[in-house]
């Protein structure tokens, strides 16, 4: 893989994994079953079929298949489900590339750019969790610049097949929703606002 350049000019070694490590990380998150309602045909017969739901471009509902409060009930409450399982599977996909495609190695802390026992900043710890430690790492020291971050995520996403070619970029809010929950206690002010986007990206990022 072609390395990154990033904003002040440095190359970025990117490291190639097969496509279907990722999917296997993304499953241990999986998206929960979509309700159903059953409608009799015209030979009497019973089908079984998905509720659906339309939203129009400001994300209100325009059209749906739901007839019943308790329908509605259980529909918000997949609604909520689904939103939190695509959090999930793409916070996994994120640690997971960032981790193994960047080959680069964490220094010792005490050699970081700042005294971080000083301001009683918390590292996780390298060797009870290795991969929060790279990641705080990655994000805090190694790519400080949050458009280099999104830029190599834009890339590493592409190659792994869950963002269409060439709309990568169009997905830039969706990246920087995923890297605002790697930070310690991200992951719940990251959940504000979350349905809107998620469903802005769900052509491709629900895959």
């Amino acid at each position: 893989m072609e390395p990154y350049v990033t904003q002040d000019g440095r190359e970025i070694p990117l490291r190639a994994i097969g496509r279907r490590y990722v999917e296997l990380e993304m499953d241990k998150h999986p998206l929960p079953e979509v309700p159903t309602y059953e409608a009799e045909t015209a030979a009497g017969e019973v089908e079984v079929h998905p509720h659906q739901v339309q939203y129009d471009g400001e994300g209100k509902i325009t059209k749906s298949t739901m007839t019943t409060d308790e329908e509605w009930a259980a529909w918000h409450a997949y609604e909520a489900a689904r939103e939190e399982a695509v959090a999930a599977r793409y916070q996994a996909a994120t640690y997971f590339l960032l981790y193994n495609c960047i080959p680069a190695q964490p220094a010792p802390v005490a050699e970081w750019s700042v005294d971080l026992d000083l301001w009683g900043i918390e590292v996780p710890d390298p060797e009870a969790d290795p991969v929060a430690f790279k990641i705080f790492w990655i994000e805090n020291e190694y790519l400080p610049d949050s458009d280099d971050l999104t830029g190599i995520l834009a890339r590493l996403y592409e190659a792994a097949g869950l963002v269409a070619k060439d709309r990568a970029r169009e997905f830039e809010a969706f990246f920087r929703l995923a890297l605002a929950r790697l930070a310690p206690g991200g992951a719940a002010g990251a959940t504000a606002g979350r349905p809107a986007r998620a469903r802005a990206a769900r052509g491709d990022a629900d895959a």
